[in-house]
């Protein structure tokens, strides 16, 4: 297995590749990373959801490999995080034309959000209704390791059954 260098210093920089023996715990091992979470509960996942493939200089998650083709890399983490800034330009700071509470009084129990990426519209919206409980599921390993209470983060494939009991408010995706 191997890491990519994230600290590329142009556009033109290639990302060099450093090799890490597998069963080496270091701390920036890429299988490692995320192999907590804190949130409202701590969740350990097995090193086969968080490994990682390097193919033409970008990494891509192993977890239902295939199923999603773009890349996990800080590179397409920025791209997602820029993508999701200029449409809160569009919509005037607001989370989506229609995202609730539309009726300013309304309350919002459960959200969820279906393929995160960096889960950071799951992150505002918990942000900005912290009463509301917000999950957000996505099949590769790329959010923060610390977000509030009120925000928890699964690996899960969307297109296989659901196993949620409770219902949800709002299903943002």
């Amino acid at each position: 297995m191997a890491e990519t260098n994230s600290n590329n210093i142009g556009p033109n920089e290639v990302d060099r590749e450093i090799e890490i023996a597998a069963d080496e715990d270091d701390g920036d091992n890429v299988s490692n990373i995320g192999s907590t979470v804190a949130s409202s509960t701590t969740s350990v996942w097995s090193s086969s959801i968080l490994d990682r493939r390097i193919e033409n200089g970008g990494t891509y998650h192993r977890y239902k490999e295939g199923k999603y083709t773009m890349p996990n890399d800080e590179t397409e983490n920025d791209r997602l995080d820029l993508q999701h800034h200029l449409f809160r330009l569009t919509f005037e700071g607001r989370l989506g034309n229609n995202a609730p509470p539309i009726e300013p009084d309304a309350k919002v129990g459960r959200v969820l959000d279906l393929g995160c990426g960096t889960g950071i519209w799951a992150i505002d919206y918990g942000d900005e209704h912290p009463d509301t409980e917000v999950l957000w599921i996505d099949l590769s390993p790329t959010q923060p390791e610390f977000t509030a209470l009120n925000v928890m983060f699964e690996i899960d494939d969307v297109e296989e059954p659901w196993t949620y009991t409770e219902p949800f408010d709002y299903i943002y995706s």
